[in-house]
C-alpha cells in the first residue's frame, strides 16, 4: 500500500474532523486539538483557507490527513511541546524549519520534527501531507530501551526523514485497521506495541551513532538472555513484538542483546523472529485441518498484519506463495 491509499482509508466520515473548512479559527483549534498548538497566518492576504483534516486515533498515537488548502506559516504556540510530528507528504511543497535547521517537505521526502526546538512551516496551497503524531515521553522511553542509556534522553532525529521505507509504511497501514485488529486478535494492547514497533523504526538508523557516541560500550549478553528472547519471542508470535519489550524481558539494552544474537546465532533477534514465524505458518498451512482455513487467518495468528509482506516474505523463504501450499493440502 503507497501512503496515498494510505491517507485515503481516512477520508471516511467518522474521521473527517474539518471539510473544506475557512474559519481560521476553527482550523487553529482542530489542528490544535489532533496535533499540537500553534499559530496559523495565510500568506497571501487574499486567499481563503480550504482546509481538510482527517483523524484517527492509533492506539496512543494518531494518523491524521492535512491540507490547508491556502499558503500558510505555522508557528508553535508554547516554548516546549509534547509530541512528535512525522510529516509524510503526498504533494506539493513546504518548507519545514526546526532550530537552526530547515528542509524542504516534497513527496519522497518527509521530515520530523521534534519537541525541543521552535519550529516554523512555510506551506504552499497544493501541500498535502499524512501527519504522523507520537507522544514525546513514549518515543524518549523507546530510545532510552533501545539504546541502553538507563534514563530518558532527548531524542534528536535527523529534521529529513528521507523515503519512508516500506517496513515503515506497513506499520502506518496496520495502524489504519488497528480497532479491526483489536476485535480479530482480542489484544487491546495491540496499539500500543505497534506503536513501539513504529518508533523503533524511526530511531534504528541512528543507533550506531548512538553506539560510537558511548565508544560502543555495551554490555557483554551471556547465551541464557539469549534463550530468554527466543522463549518470549516464541510465546508472543502472533502479537507485534517490539525488540525493545523483548530486551527488557530479558534485562539487557537491545543493543547488547542484538550483538549477543549475531555471535551465537549469525542473526539479529528481528530476522529470528520472522523465520519462527514464517515456519509456523508454513505447518500450519500445511496440515490445515479446518476446510475454511484461510491464509489471511495463518498470517494474523502469526503476527503477519499485512498480507503483501506474508505472502512475499513466505515466498522468498519456501520458494512458493502460502496460497499453493493450503491449495495442496486441498
Amino acid at each position: 500500500m503507497t501512503l496515498t491509499r494510505i491517507a485515503d482509508c481516512l477520508d471516511g466520515s467518522d474521521r473527517q474532523i474539518l471539510a473544506s473548512c475557512s474559519d481560521l479559527d476553527e482550523v487553529v483549534e482542530a489542528c490544535t486539538r489532533t496535533l499540537r498548538p500553534h499559530a496559523l497566518r495565510i500568506r497571501d492576504r487574499g486567499a481563503r483557507l480550504a482546509t481538510r483534516l482527517a483523524h484517527l486515533e492509533a492506539g496512543p498515537m494518531s494518523l491524521n490527513r492535512l491540507r490547508y488548502g491556502a499558503e500558510v506559516a505555522v508557528e508553535p504556540a508554547a516554548p516546549e511541546e509534547d509530541t512528535f510530528l512525522i510529516s509524510l507528504p503526498l504533494a506539493g511543497r513546504a518548507i519545514f524549519a526546526y532550530g537552526a535547521l530547515a528542509a524542504e517537505a516534497r513527496p519522497g521526502q518527509g521530515v520530523v520534527v521534534g519537541p525541543y526546538e521552535r519550529f516554523r512551516f512555510e506551506i504552499d496551497s497544493d501541500f498535502d501531507q499524512l501527519v504522523l503524531r507520537l507522544g514525546r515521553q513514549r518515543v524518549e522511553e523507546v530510545a532510552r530501551d533501545l539504546w541502553g542509556t538507563g534514563s530518558s534522553v532527548r531524542v534528536d532525529l535527523p529534521l529529513s526523514l528521507g523515503e519512508p521505507t516500506a517496513f515503515l509504511v506497513g506499520l502506518l497501514e496496520t495502524a489504519t485497521n488497528v480497532p479491526q485488529l483489536v476485535g480479530s486478535v482480542g489484544d487491546s494492547r495491540l496499539g500500543t506495541r505497534l506503536e513501539e514497533l513504529i518508533i523503533e523504526t524511526l530511531l534504528l538508523p541512528h543507533s550506531a551513532r548512538i553506539a560510537s557516541d558511548d565508544g560502543g560500550r555495551a554490555r557483554s549478553c551471556p547465551s541464557r538472555h539469549v534463550r530468554s528472547a527466543q522463549g518470549y519471542m516464541l510465546a508472543h508470535l502472533g502479537e507485534p513484538i517490539s525488540l525493545a519489550s523483548v530486551a527488557r524481558h530479558c534485562g539487557v539494552s537491545l543493543r547488547a542483546l542484538q550483538m549477543a544474537f549475531r555471535r551465537e546465532l549469525d542473526a539479529t533477534p528481528g530476522t529470528w523472529l520472522r523465520v519462527q514465524r514464517l515456519e509456523r505458518a508454513y505447518g500450519d498451512l500445511l496440515s490445515a485441518a479446518q476446510p475454511d482455513t484461510t491464509v489471511t487467518e495463518v498470517a494474523l495468528r502469526y503476527g503477519f498484519f499485512h498480507l503483501g509482506e506474508f505472502s512475499a516474505a513466505f515466498k522468498s523463504r519456501f520458494g512458493v506463495a502460502p496460497s499453493a501450499v493450503l491449495a495442496g493440502k486441498r
